[in-house]
């Protein structure tokens, strides 16, 4: 496509100046990245800006520059320039152009929420796929479609990764795309340009208060899923903000509750054992079974708010609750590992995470729940003592230890979780996750159950900004695997 013919399908053509005959094939926001036939928008990001790069972009080849400034007099007459006011959202409009508009042949499915995203989007796909159709999954533990895996670094990619993924997706055949609108992809514009079929609520809870200036902006980000892509949306309201958003966007969506008889879709009888979570749903006057197959009455309000985008993504609801009741386990997300020991796994990273997921537990377990948990560096440290005090409320006993310390001290991370705690639970603090793994699965007696929380499907660990391969599934493993070669049953 010729520059001129995308800048103007994008309303970009009257503020470009020179040459605009040359044909764009790419799109990039990292010089390094840049080749010839190239597009480069200069961005401001949170750690670096673009601006500072365009030289080098010219110099690697750019055709064409997209800035937030005015051309300098000394640009080459050989490459186009075009003055915006805000890269952010115009990188997604010019993406989208260049893929000939991806999101407009596939229904895209994007979920919300601080907690459930991943989980509401795999269940999601489970169903989708059992059905017959070909999807697309885009989020935390991987993006895939068909045989292929993507490992972009991102929950939601950035708006020129996330179009060339939709692209290759479209022409895969794939028919639905299950994506994760994370808070920080709806606010840096990473969807720009996408066209959201159905959209999904599941919650809201402190977290990124480094990101996000206060609570209210966290909601109004997560709200502009409905406000900004004009998407019919499930809306779980059991969460109080989920209940205000229904207000606003629901003439276009449905509700959704594990009690609530007011919602569209509504849960009677609820039971949770180690087995899932049955009810009876209710919906429009008629009663039809539900079961998921995951732990925990928060995973009952994932399976409502993945069964309302559903149905309004055209499917049938009986259809649709017979393809959740066989949907596996999602990676990291209260996963058991095999093993002598009861020891589950899970990514609970939150305050609010954290306290579903013991809260759940806890009616399971005839004996101790050992927690090993820490927090991440380099993120909001209100939440560490607010994470150490729930683990004291609600484990037996408590090993805290490194999560990703990223660029901080592990001990000072430690430190601050324990000024939450009280003596009211025993605990150990152990800075080496696979030593606090192991002490935590030694301490197991047959009753207990361990709980390795906070990484959940991870396969890294970054300390001092270095990434170590470490996965705690396989680390749980490898001591069970020990304790049962030591005898112990």
């Amino acid at each position: 496509m010729t520059l001129g013919a995308l800048l103007q399908q994008v309303g970009l053509s009257d503020r470009a100046t020179g040459p605009t005959g040359g044909t764009i094939d790419r799109v990039v926001v990292d010089s390094r990245e840049v080749t010839d036939r190239s597009l480069f928008i200069a961005m401001r990001g949170l750690f670096a800006d673009g601006h500072e790069y365009i030289h080098q972009a010219i110099e690697g080849g750019a055709r064409a520059i997209i800035a937030e400034r005015p051309a300098p007099a000394s640009l080459d007459q050989g490459v186009a320039w075009v003055e915006v006011e805000d890269s952010g959202p115009v990188l997604g409009r010019v993406a989208a152009a260049l893929y000939d508009h991806p999101s407009r042949d596939l229904k895209v499915l994007a979920v919300t929420g601080t907690n459930g995203k991943t989980t509401v989007s795999w269940l999601l796909d489970a169903v989708l796929t059992s059905r017959g159709y070909l999807t697309g999954v885009v989020g935390t533990i991987e993006t895939r479609f068909g045989d292929t895996v993507v490992q972009t670094g991102y929950t939601t990619p950035p708006a020129h990764v996330l179009h060339g993924l939709l692209a290759r997706m479209r022409d895969a055949g794939v028919t639905h795309v299950l994506l994760e609108a994370s808070s920080h992809g709806l606010k840096l514009n990473r969807m720009s340009g996408v066209e959201v079929a159905v959209g999904g609520y599941t919650n809201l809870s402190r977290d990124h208060m480094d990101f996000h200036p206060d609570m209210e902006d966290y909601r109004n980000t997560k709200a502009s899923l409905f406000r900004d892509f004009g998407c019919s949306g499930a809306f779980n309201i059991d969460d109080e903000v989920g209940a205000s958003m229904a207000r606003e966007f629901s003439p276009s969506g449905v509700t959704v509750s594990t009690h609530d008889s007011a919602a569209d879709l509504w849960l009677e009888d609820l039971i949770c054992d180690l087995d899932g979570c049955h009810a009876t749903l209710h919906s429009g006057g008629e009663t039809h079974p539900f079961h998921v197959p995951l732990i925990g009455r928060h995973n009952a309000e994932n399976g409502l708010v993945a069964i309302g985008m559903l149905t309004l993504a055209g499917m049938e609801l009986r259809e649709a609750l017979l393809g959740l009741s066989e949907a596996p386990a999602t990676p990291g997300r209260l996963e058991r590992v095999p093993g002598v020991r009861r020891v589950l796994v899970d990514y609970a990273h939150s305050p609010d995470a954290l306290e579903n997921v013991l809260g759940a537990l806890r009616p399971l377990v005839s004996g101790r729940i050992i927690c090993v948990f820490g927090a991440g560096g380099d993120r909001d440290p209100g939440k560490r003592p607010e994470m150490g005090a729930i683990v004291d409320q609600m484990a037996d006993y408590a090993v805290v230890t490194s999560d990703n310390p990223r660029s901080e001290d592990p001990q000072s991370i430690l430190d601050a979780i324990v000024t939450g705690m009280s003596d009211q639970t025993p605990r150990q603090v152990v800075v080496d996750r696979r030593e606090a793994i192991e002490l935590a699965a030694r301490l197991a007696g047959p009753e207990d159950l361990v709980l390795l929380a906070g990484k959940g499907h991870e396969t890294t660990q970054e300390i001092a900004g270095v990434k170590h391969t470490f996965d705690d599934r396989l680390e749980a493993r490898r001591v069970l695997d020990a304790l049962s070669s030591e005898g112990v049953s």
